[in-house]
């Protein structure tokens, strides 16, 4: 869970209860958890029969997400725009307008993504916060995909009744 301390006004990441997840990359399986400690997680990473395991303090509040959420809330009004003129059934150029926008802003988000994965990787973190940033960055990718898969769907069903 994810709150912003108000005495330091940094983000902070408590864990209120520990959910652990495992990733699997590549033949690894890493696991990651908050701790009671501000900034400090567990992980485990393994491999095979051989299991490593520790602590690392790391500082996720230097991470910018901003051009990634502005992104996602111009595909999120985007998409709602087209689910308001579903219900009256446009004409097929209105919204073919509309999910052409939503595909630039998925292309856009896509450019975005590697630039920030590029940074990512760049040396700026540690490589278990590269990690972590990446899956988050992946998360909000994976969002604006949807978006986008949803803008066609639309697409199709007015495609299908003009």
């Amino acid at each position: 869970m994810a709150r912003i301390d108000p005495r330091s006004e940094k983000l902070s990441l408590l864990s209120t209860s520990r959910i652990e997840t495992p990733v699997i990359y590549k033949g690894i399986q890493y696991t990651v958890v908050a701790t009671a400690e501000p900034d400090v997680f567990e992980w485990r990473f393994e491999l095979g029969n051989e299991v490593k395991r520790g602590k690392t303090q790391t500082r996720l509040a230097v991470v910018d997400f901003t051009r990634q959420v502005e992104l996602m809330q111009r595909a999120t009004e985007t998409l709602s725009q087209m689910v308001r003129l579903l219900r009256k059934m446009p004409p097929l150029e209105t919204v073919k307008a509309l999910n052409d926008r939503l595909q630039g802003i998925e292309g856009e988000a896509d450019d975005v993504m590697l630039d920030l994965l590029r940074e990512a990787y760049g040396g700026k973190f540690d490589p278990l916060t590269a990690m972590m940033v990446r899956d988050l960055y992946d998360l909000l990718e994976r969002a604006i995909d949807r978006c986008r898969d949803c803008g066609n769907a639309i697409s199709h069903i007015v495609l299908k009744n003009s």
